[in-house]
């Protein structure tokens, strides 16, 4: 097991994986240097994503990349298409 996953049960059913890693959040309405920040995290070798770019190994692809973090990436897609979603059929504009 990862000594950075925590695994708890809620029911006979449910069970919820959490990762004690750190995450860095930079959340902006653009402008703010977020892109500067994802690829200096790049660069250090961090896994990262900036709106719809993603870095998350040194390879291209996710071969030996470990599988918290494809998950934590797959996630992030499908918070930005949820919210494209919303943001076509709700919008004010």
């Amino acid at each position: 097991a990862s000594p950075t996953l925590q695994t708890q049960q809620y029911s006979n059913e449910t069970e919820i994986r959490r990762s004690i890693a750190p995450l860095l959040y930079h959340i902006s309405p653009g402008s703010t240097g977020s892109r500067t920040l994802y690829h200096a995290a790049c660069q250090a070798g961090f896994p990262s994503v900036h709106h719809k770019s993603f870095c998350i190994s040194s390879n291209r692809g996710i071969d030996g990349v470990s599988e918290n973090v494809v998950e934590g990436v797959r996630a992030h897609f499908e918070v930005l298409r949820w919210y494209q979603i919303a943001d076509e059929c709700c919008s004010l504009w």
